[in-house]
C-alpha cells in the first residue's frame, strides 16, 4: 500500500475542445494503471529524522521545502516530503500518521485565486485539491485543479472513474454539487456556464430529470445540456447500457466507459 498515488491520468482516450472546455472519456480496454512498485514517497522524501514530539515533527516542516510530514510516536521518527497531493495522503498506516502543512492552506487563503489558471500562474502547479473564490472573498468553493493536461490550470467541474457517486439527481443537487473533489463529483452548476463551448448544446438550458423528457427517456435520470436528446453525455449511471451515447462517435453505452473528467479553464 502506498501513502501517495499519482494524480494524472492516462489520457490515451479523450477529446479536448479548443474553446477552453475539455471532455475526456476513458474507455476500460485502454486504461492503465500505475505499476504496484511506483511510491511516490520515496521520489519526494526529504529525509527521516528524530523528533521528541509531534510538534516537534510539525517544527521541522516549517521549511519552505516541505509540503508535508509523517510521524511515528513510537520510534519518534519524523519524514518529511517536498511534494503532496493533498487527494492522496493517506492520513495512517500502520504506526505513521501523516499530515498537511498548514501554510498549504494558508497560502490557498492568501492567494484567493477565482479559478485553478490564477493559482497556476501563481506557480502553484500541483495537481490537487484547491479552494477558489469565484463569488468573493466570503464565498470559498473547494474544486480540484488540473495542473498538468494541456497546459495546466484546468479547473475539473465533473470527474467519475468508479461510479460510487450516483449522477441521478434532482435540480437542485445539481445546481449545488455532489459528491467529493478527491473522488468522484459534480462541481454544481452555479460554477458551470458552458453552453456556448459545445455546438451541440448551443443555448440549450442544462435540466434534469424531473424537468426534461430527455433527461427521463433518454439521459437515465443524469442532468445535462439535452438537445433532442445528445451526441454527447458524460452523467449516466455508471456502467450502463441504459447509459446511451456518453460519446458518439464511437462509443455507444457506459459499459464501454471506465472514466470521464471535463474541465474548464480562460482563454
Amino acid at each position: 500500500m502506498h501513502h501517495f498515488d499519482r494524480c494524472v491520468p492516462f489520457h490515451l482516450f479523450g477529446v479536448l475542445m479548443s474553446c477552453s472546455i475539455a471532455y475526456a472519456v476513458f474507455v476500460d480496454s485502454y486504461y492503465m494503471a500505475f505499476p504496484e512498485s511506483y511510491d511516490k514517497l520515496d521520489l519526494n522524501c526529504l529525509g527521516t529524522y528524530y523528533a521528541a514530539s509531534l510538534i516537534t515533527c510539525a517544527g521541522f516542516c516549517a521549511s519552505d521545502h516541505c509540503r508535508c510530514y509523517g510521524y511515528n510516536s513510537l520510534t519518534k521518527s519524523c519524514r518529511l516530503y517536498s511534494e503532496c497531493r493533498f487527494c492522496d495522503v493517506t492520513q495512517s498506516q500502520g504506526d505513521w500518521q501523516y499530515y498537511t502543512s498548514d501554510k498549504n492552506v494558508q497560502r490557498q487563503t492568501d492567494t484567493k485565486s477565482v479559478d485553478c489558471f490564477d493559482y497556476y500562474q501563481e506557480n502553484m502547479a500541483t495537481s490537487d485539491r484547491y479552494i477558489i473564490y469565484p463569488f468573493g472573498n466570503n464565498s470559498p468553493v473547494q474544486v480540484y485543479c488540473d495542473m498538468d493536461t494541456s497546459g495546466g490550470g484546468w479547473t475539473v467541474i465533473q470527474s467519475r472513474h468508479d461510479g460510487s457517486v450516483n449522477f441521478k439527481r434532482n435540480w437542485t443537487e445539481y445546481k449545488e454539487g455532489f459528491g467529493s473533489v478527491c473522488n468522484e463529483y459534480w462541481i454544481g452548476d452555479r460554477l458551470v456556464d458552458t453552453g456556448s463551448s459545445f455546438d451541440d448544446v448551443v443555448g440549450m438550458p442544462f435540466s434534469t430529470i424531473e424537468l426534461d423528457r430527455c433527461a427521463r427517456d433518454y439521459g437515465a435520470g443524469g442532468g445535462w445540456w439535452y438537445n433532442s436528446c445528445h451526441d454527447a453525455y458524460l452523467n449516466g449511471p455508471y456502467n450502463s447500457t441504459a447509459w446511451e451515447q456518453p460519446w458518439d462517435p464511437p462509443i455507444l453505452y457506459g459499459v464501454e466507459v471506465s472514466r470521464t473528467k471535463m474541465m474548464i479553464r480562460k482563454r
